[in-house]
């Protein structure tokens, strides 16, 4: 009898945590974000983004800030910070960003900040300099931007995305091809945070403790881990509850576990310095855990954090030089991976990003076939015939099963759902 009750208590605090939802201010944030990201990403400018990629402060020895969007173009890189703000914003003299009602925010001095940082941790690496600027969207069509605010040259809406990448880049020689290799490698080189899920939609950002978690997985071998009940009410209580763990590597195979509940997690936010920040929870709280990708750091003699040590940077030598033979043994591996992905087969990707066209609609979609080596495209065909009512299903982060339509390369390849 105690058993049985012990099990309906076990059953009812793990539903009550899978059934949390997101904040509703945090969730139209988070699809801002996205929705922002896949605006640059239409661009022709554009080469490749990337999303909360943390930029460490090596000057004050702080813990990494995220940002919300780097874009790399053909003349540069773009820093961009997206506000989902509503109401009248202006601008002090100060040059602190204001929403009516509320108190001036530094926003432009933090994204200031963080391409300095970027540059300095960049300059450490090759002793040269990059090529960067940085911007604020406001996102919300909500918000009544000031004149000042308007005619700020480093600010803009969602509508202006496609002219302030030129803008504010404007005057700069085209990159050459060693350079966007370099750039690219040195912004793969930076780290992410982990993401845990519910099934009803909160999604939790931070630092999962390697040391304090279950050995049941291994962020240096898996990239995603789907946890569902492995039993209902009733056969909970008759048999005792069960979990079954899907974990997905980061070579894109996946291998099924059933265990009893026990193994748990050591969650924090650096953010947040309250005690109860950092506390250890059970895996069954969660749908999904999604592991960030991490950064390597590199220490002077005093143990002084000086900057990235990407591994793709080997390719650069002592004096700022590209090593041609290294970027070109990089390149054949990730080529190496492509050719697996023959045409006609069937593969489980998560999905990188969203694109709309000019009018709303879903219009492609990039997934990951190979975490940030090989990309794949659903193209506008493939969506249309699928049934309007399911693109909602459709979001970042997901896993779905595509098939290979053409094979051209590496981010040439054509998918199917």
């Amino acid at each position: 009898m105690i058993a049985i009750f012990n099990r309906w208590a076990w059953y009812k605090e793990t539903m009550l945590a899978r059934s949390m939802e997101m904040h509703r201010r945090e969730l139209l944030a988070f699809e801002a974000e996205s929705s922002v990201q896949s605006r640059f990403d239409a661009l022709d400018s554009t080469l490749e983004t990337w999303n909360g990629l943390r930029i460490p402060n090596v000057l004050s020895l702080t813990a990494a800030g995220e940002t919300d969007v780097i874009v790399l173009t053909r003349w540069g890189v773009l820093l961009v910070e997206v506000k989902n703000w509503i109401g009248s914003i202006t601008i002090d003299d100060k040059s602190r960003i204001r929403q009516s009602g509320k108190k001036g925010k530094p926003v432009l001095q933090k994204i200031n900040e963080k391409l300095a940082n970027l540059k300095r941790i960049f300059l450490e690496r090759t002793g040269s300099d990059i090529e960067g600027e940085c911007v604020v969207v406001f996102a919300n069509k909500h918000a009544t931007l000031s004149k000042e605010i308007q005619a700020h040259s480093q600010i803009t809406r969602n509508e202006g995305i496609d002219s302030i990448a030129n803008e504010v880049l404007s005057g700069r020689a085209m990159l050459s091809k060693g350079q966007i290799d370099l750039y690219k490698s040195f912004l793969n080189s930076f780290g992410t945070f982990d993401r845990l899920c519910t099934p009803a939609g909160l999604c939790e950002f931070g630092d999962i403790n390697d040391n304090e978690t279950t050995d049941l997985f291994d962020r240096q071998l898996h990239s995603v881990v789907d946890i569902e009940l492995g039993r209902g009410l009733i056969s909970t209580l008759i048999f005792g509850p069960q979990l079954k763990v899907t974990i997905q590597s980061r070579d894109g195979s996946k291998h099924i576990q059933w265990v009893e509940p026990g193994p748990r997690l050591s969650f924090s936010q650096p953010w947040n310095h309250t005690v109860e920040s950092v506390e250890s929870r059970p895996i069954e709280f969660y749908s999904r855990i999604c592991f960030g990708t991490q950064a390597t750091v590199l220490e002077d003699s005093n143990g002084r954090q000086v900057s990235i040590v990407p591994k793709a940077t080997e390719a650069v030598t002592e004096n700022g030089a590209k090593d041609e033979s290294v970027l070109t043994s990089l390149k054949q591996a990730t080529a190496r991976e492509a050719q697996r992905f023959d045409i006609g087969s069937t593969h489980t990707a998560t999905i990188k990003h969203l694109i709309y066209n000019k009018n709303g609609a879903l219009d492609g979609i990039l997934v990951w076939l190979v975490h940030r080596k090989v990309q794949g495209l659903v193209g506008r065909e493939s969506i249309r015939e699928l049934n309007p009512g399911i693109l909602p299903l459709y979001t970042v982060g997901k896993s779905v099963d595509v098939t290979v339509l053409a094979n051209d390369g590496p981010k040439k390849i054509l998918l199917g759902l």
